[in-house]
């Protein structure tokens, strides 16, 4: 991916990371314009939530858990189309009041439905469903 950047001339337009602690995430998710993830394959995309709970919008594809998360909160292109993808983008830039405005609607819901305690509670309560029909 650097050799990428590196051809396509583009060193001063993009940072690579490594690790990062919690509050430097949720300081690049707050300086970002939006969070991009082309995924091709995804189970629960966290870094499209953390990004949606810092007020940040997301372009990201139609994978896994993806369009529940993100909603209006962001643009979902098909995975594996560059075209979209750079669509999607063009669509965030150009409507940027639009999304964050988006984005604040749907922080709220994923700060309550998805932080741990949240998350805790309802596998606690799956288990206890299925321990309930399991002894009758």
């Amino acid at each position: 991916s650097e050799q990428m950047i590196d051809q396509l001339n583009l060193r001063g337009s993009i940072s690579i990371y490594g690790k990062l602690s919690p509050n430097e995430l949720v300081h690049y998710y707050n300086e970002a314009t939006m969070l991009v993830v082309p995924s091709l394959y995804e189970g629960f995309c966290i870094p499209a939530l953390e990004s949606i709970a810092c007020g940040t919008p997301v372009v990201d594809t139609s994978v896994g858990a993806i369009p529940e998360i993100v909603k209006t909160a962001g643009v979902i292109v098909s995975p594996g189309n560059s075209a979209e993808l750079a669509t999607g983008i063009q669509t965030v830039l150009e409507n940027r009041s639009y999304y964050l405005a988006e984005t604040k609607k749907i922080q709220h819901r994923c700060k309550q439905n998805y932080a741990w305690p949240a998350v805790a509670y309802q596998t606690s309560a799956v288990y206890d469903k299925i321990l309930h029909h399991a002894n009758h």
